[in-house]
């Protein structure tokens, strides 16, 4: 009875501990914001809350609406954009007013040192917002902090942009290669001063959209036959190539441990990506297909691999969603399994054997009253010797089998040896 009683729970504890091993077949899962999406709405960023910001295209008015999705709900604090959010939930952007601003809990910070404008782009755990302040002689990169805006400069002479700065206070951007110029090449702003990263190989233009706390850039480099994703690190420029049948590729967010997304396009086709250990993925390709959904742009990524992105389903239309990683099971959910199907293994394999050992050897004192055996009509275990037992169809067989425990049951009792003190025995098959 133990060992049937053993089979029964891990027969049904074995499908549990196996499904962790079928969730994860498909590395992410798609988290829906409730935030439509047109053409040109996008995710700016997201933090390590899984909290997301972009601007929403078009709005209730036909105008372009930032939005803040995180904990189940989707606020719209007021402002023309959103640029970034921190970890301490501050986000930075701009008002209906061309004003760059940060605002956390219905408390705004506004910057407006130069009189003109500015705009606001992502922001580092110290409040530090890279973006663009609006002068009199043109767009210039700048951090706005600490209630005062700071003027990186420019390359050349040209307009220059800031977009990303890490807690280190690095800044990266893009600056016009001359004034007046269309081309224009990723820099990297550190202690005072701003250095051209180049672009790759036969490109004439680039940009750096991201950087992360150990001084990656992602970005892209451009050419007359379209752009290409990059990685810059310790001087050198990585080409990350593109999705088969993409003819570009865009990389927008990186974060800590490395991983670069963004999106691709051939014709009319949209696919975002994933690029991790050396190798650009398709993010479609870890999506459950059964789910519907197709991923066409990846914005931001955070340092739990959680991913901000653009998403379309049949019937529903896009949507800014969050691609968020799919539970991994723990090495000891698979020691357990392979336990579970050990053991499974091992009491089956001792049931056969006992039933095998009784019907070859007839077992003592269960004979007839001529002395010979009598046919075996059901194969059990004694529980009086604990040892394989075969019974014969007569009340006296049984009665046989039964007497030890019912001698138990009596004195368990204290009664006169009544039946129905007597635990009765469950025997197998």
């Amino acid at each position: 009875m133990a060992n049937r009683k053993l089979l029964s729970a891990l027969l049904l504890a074995t499908p549990l501990m196996a499904a962790p091993l079928l969730a994860h077949s498909a590395p992410y899962n798609i988290k829906q914001l409730g935030v439509s999406a047109g053409t040109d709405s996008r995710a700016t960023s997201i933090n390590n809350a899984g909290t997301v910001v972009g601007v929403h295209h078009p709005g209730e008015d036909g105008q372009p609406a930032a939005f803040l999705a995180g904990g189940g709900k989707v606020s719209y604090p007021g402002f023309f954009s959103i640029g970034g959010i921190n970890d301490q939930g501050v986000v930075s952007g701009n008002s209906s007013d061309p004003w760059v601003e940060t605002w956390q809990h219905g408390q705004a910070t506004r910057y407006n040192d130069f009189g003109i404008g500015g705009e606001g782009g992502r922001i580092n755990n110290a409040g530090a917002v890279a973006g663009v302040a609006w002068t009199s002689t043109g767009y210039r990169a700048a951090v706005f902090a600490n209630g005062t805006t700071q003027n990186l400069g420019t390359l050349y002479g040209g307009d220059s942009y800031a977009y990303d700065i890490n807690d280190s206070g690095v800044v990266v951007g893009s600056s016009s290669t001359a004034p007046g110029a269309l081309a224009s090449h990723a820099f990297v702003y550190a202690n005072g001063v701003m250095t051209d990263i180049g672009t790759l190989a036969g490109d004439s233009s680039s940009n750096a959209w991201a950087i992360n706390a150990g001084g990656a850039v992602a970005g892209y480099s451009a050419n007359a036959n379209g752009y290409r994703a990059f990685v810059y690190q310790g001087g050198t420029m990585l080409d990350l190539g593109a999705l088969t049948g993409h003819t570009y590729s865009i990389a927008s967010g990186i974060n800590d441990a490395g991983q670069v997304v963004g999106w691709g396009m051939t014709g009319n086709s949209w696919g975002a990506f994933l690029y991790s250990d050396g190798a650009m993925t398709d993010l479609n390709t870890l999506v459950d297909p059964a789910l519907g959904w197709t991923v066409q742009k990846a914005f931001d990524i955070n340092e739990n691999g959680d991913i901000a992105a653009k998403a379309c389903k049949a019937g529903l239309g896009c949507e800014i969603v969050v691609l968020t990683m799919a539970p991994v099971p723990e090495p000891e959910t698979y020691a357990m399994l392979l336990a579970g199907f050990g053991l499974l293994g091992f009491v089956a394999r001792r049931q056969r054997q006992a039933i095998n050992n009784a019907q070859k050897k007839k077992p003592a004192g269960l004979r007839g009253r001529a002395g010979s055996a009598r046919a075996c009509a059901r194969v059990g275990f004694s529980f009086s010797t604990g040892r394989p037992a075969c019974f014969s169809r007569s009340k006296a067989s049984w009665r046989a089998a039964w007497r030890p425990l019912l001698r138990l049951g009596a004195r368990r009792s204290g009664g006169g040896g009544k039946s129905g003190s007597a635990r009765r025995p469950c025997f197998p098959g």
